[in-house]
């Protein structure tokens, strides 16, 4: 599938020499690490640059608003000129009431860069209106405003106001066979800011804010960089990783529907449907706990992260090129011009690609794509398989105390899939009882209980979220336990 991938690469090479005939394969790493902004190059150590790319990522959104530039500008002005920042360490967190004032009085200095060209706007007003406490309600600003002081205060608090500490903490040794989780407790530190409490924009935050640390790493290297991990689940990546894992075909999408889907719909469609089998019954982690506006983009970070543990590349370098023939912006000077006809195009190109990346055209040889541990490939009767493996699985497996349920085939596939780790053992033991106790209570019904077990499993329940959700239901309400909704790691019970 490595070779599928350069077809990939070369797709969006092909995209590129329209623009830029001189352009070589070699030169879409360059655009795929290109993520940093000119005037904050170094915000994984620099305070001051630290909240120029915060100010500029909030407006890195198709929304209205202030423009990217302005808004970073001016934000970065007042904080240096209020002498916020002194020996790289914010002082004190900024106030809304003072920072919304000096925002305001910034926007009437000579050569201050107009926010917007869109003078109907007065955003000076709102900003006043702002800083005493009297907002409009509607303003565009209010939120980012609110947002850049909300960091101001987290920065200052958990970090000591230091850029350094912030990177540091962020920045551990990262194993990319081992767990990813790192990004969500990213994620949980900033949540509840505006603007990067939706997952997208949070993701594209770390990442724009860490890379620039890793320039002169390889991009073959950036996957071993917690900064390689941070994937921006948006609008293109949404798209394609809906046809990457089936969901698109069980929802009844055309390619050329995919192409037009708003952002919302795709994020609908991500939980709606399951992925097909050949992807792999996933069990997703990184929604547990979640409101269930933000399970689809999560469930979309963990299928790019599989892919890319599939694939033995960086996240970051999926996120980017699926992103860059999606939208045809490669560089500040290398864009794809001709609008919506290009973007079709690009998409129906793609797509086939994406899929055959995938597995999707090869389901019936068995291809896994498995999030819990690198597939390798093994030589059977029928040719050459990939399925996946894990170091230690068996040997977790292998102590499960099936008795008389160690029969049932079915359940020893999934629970072999699923059981690797101490943890994992002691929750399929669990569930072992579970059947048992379920069998000797209504034995008539017992099968369709099993039944009920596998589907969940099947369709992407978390071994422990289904142990303790039927654990909590009375074993006499089989009527309950049995309605299990299936949500990714989540199983819910009708009560």
């Amino acid at each position: 599938m490595e070779n599928m991938w350069t077809k990939i690469r070369q797709e969006a090479l092909d995209v590129v020499a329209r623009i830029n005939p001189t352009a070589k394969l070699q030169t879409l790493d360059q655009y795929i690490l290109g993520t940093g902004y000119a005037l904050a190059p170094e915000p994984f150590c620099s305070t001051l640059d630290l909240f120029t790319v915060y100010a500029a990522n909030l407006r890195n959104t198709s929304g209205q608003g202030p423009s990217i530039e302005a808004f970073s500008l001016m934000v970065r002005t007042v904080i240096e000129n209020q002498g916020l920042i002194q020996n790289n360490k914010l002082v004190r967190p900024l106030h809304i009431s003072d920072f919304s004032k000096a925002c305001a009085d910034y926007l009437k200095t000579p050569g201050a860069l107009p926010l917007a060209n869109n003078t109907q706007i007065d955003y000076h007003g709102d900003l006043i209106k702002l800083s005493e406490g009297a907002e409009r309600g509607r303003a565009l600003i209010n939120g980012i405003i609110k947002s850049v002081v909300g960091f101001s205060e987290v920065l200052f608090n958990a970090y000591g106001g230091d850029a350094v500490q912030f990177h540091e903490n962020i920045d551990r040794a990262c194993d990319p066979l081992g767990s990813t989780q790192f990004v969500v407790d990213a994620y949980e530190s900033l949540k509840h800011l505006h603007g990067v409490g939706g997952v997208a924009l949070a993701m594209n935050f770390f990442k724009d804010s860490q890379a620039p640390s890793k320039r002169g790493i390889p991009l073959s290297e950036w996957g071993k960089t917690q900064s390689g991990w941070f994937v921006k689940p948006d609008m293109h990546i949404l798209r394609f990783m809906l046809a990457a894992t089936g969901r698109a075909d069980t929802a009844g999408l055309r390619d050329d529907d995919l192409v037009h889907l708003e952002q919302s719909e795709a994020v609908n469609i991500y939980v709606k449907c399951n992925p097909r089998k050949s992807w792999s019954s996933a069990t997703y982690t990184f929604d547990i706990g979640q409101p269930a506006s933000k399970v689809g983009q999560w469930r979309c970070v963990e299928d790019v992260h599989s892919l890319a543990k599939y694939l033995k590349i960086s996240p970051l370098e999926i996120d980017r090129i699926l992103f860059m023939i999606g939208s045809g912006n490669f560089a500040e000077d290398v864009r794809d011009s001709r609008g919506s006809k290009g973007q079709v195009d690009r998409y129906r190109r793609l797509l086939p690609l994406i899929r055959e990346l995938a597995g999707e055209n090869t389901a019936g040889s068995d291809q896994f794509i498995s999030p819990l541990s690198p597939p390798v490939k093994v030589r059977t009767k029928a040719g050459s398989q990939i399925r996946p493996t894990s170091s230690g699985g068996d040997v977790y497996f292998k102590k499960i105390r099936f008795g008389e349920w160690g029969r049932k085939v079915k359940l020893q596939k999934i629970l072999k899939r699923l059981v690797l780790s101490e943890q994992d053992l002691m929750e399929a033991n669990k569930l072992v009882l579970l059947l048992q106790a379920q069998r000797e209570s209504k034995s008539a019904k017992s099968e369709d209980f099993f039944e009920a077990i596998c589907r969940a499993l099947e369709e992407g329940a978390a071994l422990n979220n289904l142990v303790e959700c039927a654990e909590a239901i009375p074993i006499n309400n089989y009527d309950t336990q049995v309605r299990f909704i299936v949500r990714g790691s989540s199983v819910i019970s009708r009560r």
